[in-house]
């Protein structure tokens, strides 16, 4: 064989070899890695320096931004029976290194007026390209939350399919967040709009006190994926990095009789975000279950009468009738997300953003910085 015609053979074998490596795919190529989001669901843009650096650190992507609430008029007017409430008031500029994704809450009894959905989505619209202007940036998506229900259902998907419409004149799409459990029905999970985004945490129980974790339970989510008959085809997925204290009071009945006192009742109290259960003065460790049991959360017994957030916990030992307050700490854990998303994984492959929740360096100093990227990177 010629030199010359052995060279071009080896050249063109060469060639192949990296055309076929370049374009071959692996779970690891670009574009099956998600994007990364997060939501900042405040009534202030002001992010402090340190949430700063956790947007950069952690390469965020999107940012997801409450702008307003959209609810009843409490004048009950009937010219303007929905109104934009609760708007979101900016005291920094927006990242322009971030793509920022406007979002809008619509409670239940905004959707219970006798308004038209195509005049709200118009409202919705004006008002979103007016907060965008003041404040300097552009957007290409919007997003919609809420806590539809049969009742509103009807009335939540016009609203999307008018929003939907006048958004696509724009070239922009419109998404909208999706709990867990209305992937079990196709009624529920076929929202008319151009992406979903699922919400998988706050699964219910919340002022049950046999519930666990009332954030996120990976026993208790893995169900919804299995009734699920499908899922929806643009799809995201948010995850939470959050915590809170839930509040159960105990009041008990004295029977000097007995020298202890008897429980006559237990009620579920509300939340308090700012506890610091490191204090020793304050709070007890108390576990009332079985040790064997999962323990995904634990519970805190107050030990002094005390204010937080101006919330009044007690620990009234001495007067009657007796009360005292018990706390489950609940956080997003580590462990419980990445085993949903492993699950999710194997049953979903499409292109996505992995969204966090949310933007809060009192939340997000929970988790160390290896395991957020263990989320993000999922």
């Amino acid at each position: 064989m010629p030199r010359k015609t052995l060279i071009v053979i080896v050249v063109a074998i060469v060639a192949t070899i990296c055309h076929t490596s370049c374009n071959s795919t692996t779970p690891t190529d670009q574009a099956t890695q998600p994007a990364r989001g997060i939501y900042h669901w405040k009534a202030t843009y002001n992010p402090t320096p340190w949430e700063l650096r956790f947007l950069k650190d952690h390469h965020i992507q999107r940012l997801y931004i409450r702008m307003f609430d959209v609810d009843q008029n409490p004048e009950y007017n009937t010219d303007y029976p929905i109104i934009p409430i609760a708007t979101t008031r900016f005291l920094q500029p927006l990242p322009d290194s971030m793509e920022i994704i406007p979002c809008v809450y619509i409670t239940n009894n905004a959707l219970k007026q006798d308004d038209k959905m195509s005049t709200l989505a118009a409202r919705i619209y004006n008002r979103l390209s007016e907060i965008s202007a003041c404040n300097g940036f552009t957007f290409s998506e919007v997003q919609l939350d809420c806590d539809w229900t049969t009742s509103t259902r009807a009335r939540y998907f016009d609203l999307c399919n008018n929003l939907k419409q006048q958004l696509s004149r724009k070239n922009i799409t419109l998404s909208s967040t999706m709990r867990l459990y209305q992937l079990s029905d196709t009624s529920l999970s076929n929202i008319p709009v151009d992406r979903t985004t699922l919400m998988c945490y706050n699964l219910g129980g919340l002022q049950d006190g046999r519930t666990d974790n009332s954030i996120l339970d990976y026993s208790k989510a893995k169900p919804f994926f299995s009734h699920a008959k499908s899922l929806p085809q643009n799809m995201d997925v948010a995850y939470p990095t959050f915590g809170w204290g839930v509040v159960f009071r105990y009041h008990y009945l004295a029977l000097p009789s007995l020298r202890i006192p008897q429980v006559y009742y237990t009620e579920y109290w509300g939340l308090v975000h700012s506890t610091d259960f490191s204090n020793k003065d304050l709070y007890i460790l108390y576990e009332p279950y079985e040790k064997d049991s999962l323990q995904i959360s634990h519970w805190y017994r107050v030990l002094e009468n005390h204010t937080i957030d101006g919330f009044e916990l007690r620990s009234d030992l001495c007067n009657e009738p007796l009360a005292i307050d018990y706390i489950r700490e609940e956080h997003g854990e580590i462990s419980q997300i990445t085993q949903l998303q492993d699950h999710l994984a194997s049953i979903y492959h499409a292109p996505h953003t992995t969204i966090i929740y949310h933007l809060d360096s009192a939340s997000l100093s929970y988790y160390t910085h290896d395991e957020i990227e263990q989320i993000l990177s999922r």
